[in-house]
């Protein structure tokens, strides 16, 4: 009975150090396990921060390299830079790729996606009232940003836009400042609309347009010029005759008056190309000579270099 005794106390004694030895095996695997689990989302993490590295020293350097794809359905442009619109007053800054996709970003952030088939940028700044055009390659006028309280955008309303509408056809010139916008269409028609205080936009009212209006024909070039209390623009036909309205304070017009015109009157001939600065315009006529008038030179044009 004592040797059964003694062999019972034996297995037991086997058993319970088996048992232990087993809960102690599974202990070290479940720590185990748990360290395999972490490393492997380390690993994971590397990984996956690996690939992202990677990703973008590929999209940088197809950047560099320029390699042109369509940007349409990218995260960050790729290809080559066609042109560049650096930082704006508001803050943001403009590319368009050679593929003709444009992007805009600020600070350091990524480049965000705008549009296709853009060629040209133009941006108006007024106060807090900043808006952006784009013509595309087929000659639309695309608008975009604030639009109050002028209409300043042309799409026929006051809203804030913060997609492209489009605005116009057939558009190969904007100048645009100040919430107030002009553009020539290939048939040679010049176009107006936004603030119209003192007759800036030369349709004949002060009547703020929120939609493009007719000002006149056969136009080749056009530029708008100060603010929107003392807006003036001049306009060159294909004939060479140079056309004026809106403030004329100091003659700023060269029409030999001070008077406000709110369509365009004729002011001299054979004109090449013209400048404006705040209260003085100049142009340059067909021999090369160049003329001035507003601040300093009168109301009417006197030629400031004299020809040999």
């Amino acid at each position: 009975m004592k040797k059964l005794f003694s062999l019972l106390l034996v297995l037991l004694t086997i058993f319970f150090s088996f048992a232990a030895c087993r809960s102690g095996n599974n202990g070290n695997n479940v720590i185990s396990g748990n360290n395999t689990v972490n490393n492997n989302s380390a690993t994971n993490n590397n990984i996956n921060n690996t690939s992202e590295n990677s990703i973008n020293e590929e999209s940088s350097a197809n950047i560099i390299s320029g390699n042109n794809t369509d940007n349409s359905s990218n995260q960050i442009p790729i290809g080559r830079v066609a042109k560049m619109y650096p930082l704006l007053p508001y803050g943001g800054r403009f590319v368009i790729m050679e593929d003709g996709s444009l992007w805009t970003w600020s600070g350091n952030n990524s480049p965000e996606f705008i549009m296709n088939n853009v060629i040209e940028m133009y941006f108006g700044t007024s106060d807090t009232r900043d808006y952006s055009l784009a013509i595309t390659s087929d000659g639309g006028l695309w608008s975009w940003g604030q639009n109050n309280p002028y209409g300043q955008l042309g799409d026929g309303t006051t809203e804030d836009r913060l997609i492209p509408s489009k605005i116009l056809d057939n558009v190969i010139h904007v100048s645009t400042l100040d919430s107030r916008t002009m553009a020539i269409t290939a048939d040679g028609g010049l176009w107006a609309w936004g603030n119209n205080d003192n007759g800036a936009l030369g349709d004949g009212t002060t009547i703020h347009r929120h939609s493009p209006v007719k000002i006149m024909d056969n136009v080749t070039y056009v530029i708008t010029y100060g603010r929107r209390w003392a807006g003036r623009a001049m306009a060159i036909t294909n004939d060479g005759s140079l056309w004026a309205w809106g403030v004329n304070n100091d003659g700023y017009l060269g029409d030999g008056t001070e008077s406000i015109r709110f369509s365009p009157v004729l002011i001299m001939e054979n004109v090449n190309n013209i400048f404006l600065e705040w209260g003085t315009s100049f142009a340059i006529t067909g021999d090369g000579a160049l003329w001035a008038w507003g601040t300093s030179y009168g109301s009417t044009p006197v030629q400031v270099i004299p020809l040999r």
